[in-house]
């Protein structure tokens, strides 16, 4: 598979169309539990050690979708070595969208995470990479904050799958989660808990 500036070249200005082009959106699995911008250590790590987290408020009512990874694996797998998916762009994905306020409730109900909406630059103040802070705002602000629904109609042709194949978030999130070792070691979020405090 091939993405579009691959080799700092845009593959659809190259006379050979020997490439297809995928994009998934958000992908759980084990270890990996998004939500908004944040990941494992301050999802689901916080919520098994009994701490809150800190969301930003302007994303609550934003629409995410958010993919499990053995789904986008089949789709992936199903448009390899196939030449009529060559020279294509595919979104790997499923359809299903929900708000980021309910992505945080279905985490509430899996392991009890409490989620705290702040306004996006005292969020920001907690996640940012001190190296790189803008970092953070430009995946915040140019990707997050920004309804992310996604139509798979393309892929789901091409690999003869259907929606109703595809594992719905809650079920997946909480399979995910379930296979989540409890006394796994997360990096701690000191200026989330400080912040917290105050």
């Amino acid at each position: 598979m091939a993405f579009p500036h691959a080799g700092g070249r845009n593959q659809r200005s190259l006379p050979r169309r020997n490439w297809t082009i995928v994009r998934p959106a958000i992908t759980y699995s084990r270890m990996r539990y998004q939500l908004v911008t944040i990941e494992a250590p301050n999802t689901v790590g916080r919520a098994f050690a009994g701490k809150p987290v800190v969301l930003p408020v302007q994303a609550q009512d934003r629409r995410a979708t958010m993919s499990w990874a053995g789904d986008v694996a089949k789709m992936i797998a199903g448009l390899l070595l196939r030449d009529e998916t060559l020279g294509e762009t595919y979104s790997v994905c499923t359809a299903e969208h929900r708000t980021c306020g309910e992505i945080a409730d279905y985490y509430r109900d899996i392991c009890g995470l409490k989620a705290v909406w702040v306004d996006k630059e005292d969020f920001l103040g907690l996640v940012a990479n001190p190296d790189w802070p803008q970092g953070a705002r430009w995946q915040l602000e140019y990707d997050r904050l920004f309804d992310r629904v996604m139509d798979n109609s393309k892929v789901l042709a091409a690999t003869g799958m259907r929606q109703t194949d595809l594992m719905p978030l809650h079920e997946g999130l909480r399979r995910e989660i379930s296979r989540c070792p409890r006394n796994a070691a997360w990096p701690v979020n000191a200026a989330m808990d400080t912040f917290l405090a105050l």
